[in-house]
């Protein structure tokens, strides 16, 4: 049985790795440290579970390193505050036994005064700054919770491309839309900037230009062809496809993607021969 402070955490971990550790619910954890946490009217503990809490805090090991940063500056925290308040409990102690008429010339009257009431000082301390840490904490959590929220809502926005927006907007389509990290690009075709077809008759061309248009869709969202994860090319020779396609070891490198290649009758224009569509995943 292995007792680390979990992530579970309302101040240190302690009370979490305790339930992890012991197989009990948490709240019945937290309950009995603040039932020892109450004033020494009650069960006389001088707040001994402060004292175990902030031992476990220090010596108990945590997770990561940024939570051993925040122990760290958590427990000097409550330390001073438990320190500030234990002095002027003592002191207002004392005062009180020299009112009271227990002193009788020395100070040795005093000493039941100043210990009891430094140690409701010293355990008032501990409890006001633990539940003030407590308040903040929850608060810091709620408020990176929602700007985790808006940075995912705000990474889902489609982000679209034109590579020839006057053709792309005739035809009614998107050249490529990023989502995250994911982007679709739409087939490419042999085409000018105009929409006119090229490389009329020639499949191995028409293969090679498709791969340029494709590869400047790529560049503009700072992808290579080894972010390509699935690559779909349609043609209406697949024969002829099959005997050019060793061009394509020269665009995929470091491995092919996944992808499907299928005969079709005829595409979006009659002297096109080859189209390919991507689909990227880009790394962050």
């Amino acid at each position: 049985m292995k007792l680390s402070r979990t992530k579970n955490r309302v101040l240190g971990g302690v009370c979490g790795g305790i339930s992890k550790a012991a197989k009990i619910n948490i709240s019945i954890v937290r309950i009995l440290f603040v039932i020892l946490l109450l004033p020494p009217l009650l069960f006389y503990s001088h707040g001994i579970s402060i004292i175990v809490y902030m031992a476990l805090w220090i010596i108990v090991p945590t997770e990561t390193l940024e939570s051993k940063k925040k122990v760290i500056k958590n427990s000097l925290i409550i330390i001073v505050g438990s320190i500030v308040l234990g002095f002027y409990g003592a002191s207002v102690g004392g005062s009180i036994g020299a009112d009271a008429g227990f002193t009788e010339g020395n100070s040795i009257g005093k000493l039941p005064f100043i210990l009891i009431f430094g140690t409701i000082g010293l355990t008032s301390g501990a409890f006001l700054t633990s539940f003030i840490l407590v308040f903040l904490n929850k608060k810091q959590k709620e408020e990176t919770k929602e700007v985790e929220k808006e940075v995912i809502v705000e990474s889902k926005k489609p982000e679209y491309f034109l590579l020839r927006p006057e053709v792309e907007k005739a035809y009614g389509y998107s050249h490529a839309v990023k989502i995250g990290n994911d982007i679709k690009i739409s087939g490419a075709v042999s085409m000018d900037d105009e929409g006119n077809p090229t490389a009329i008759g020639d499949i191995e061309q028409q293969m090679k230009n498709c791969y340029a248009d494709l590869e400047k869709i790529l560049k503009h969202f700072g992808c290579t062809f080894d972010d390509v994860v699935k690559e779909d090319i349609f043609t209406t020779d697949m024969a002829q496809m099959l005997e050019k396609s060793a061009y394509r070891a020269e665009i995929y490198k470091n491995g092919f993607p996944t992808g499907s290649w299928l005969e079709v009758k005829g595409l979006a224009l009659p002297e096109f021969m080859v189209e390919i569509e991507l689909e990227v995943h880009k790394s962050k």
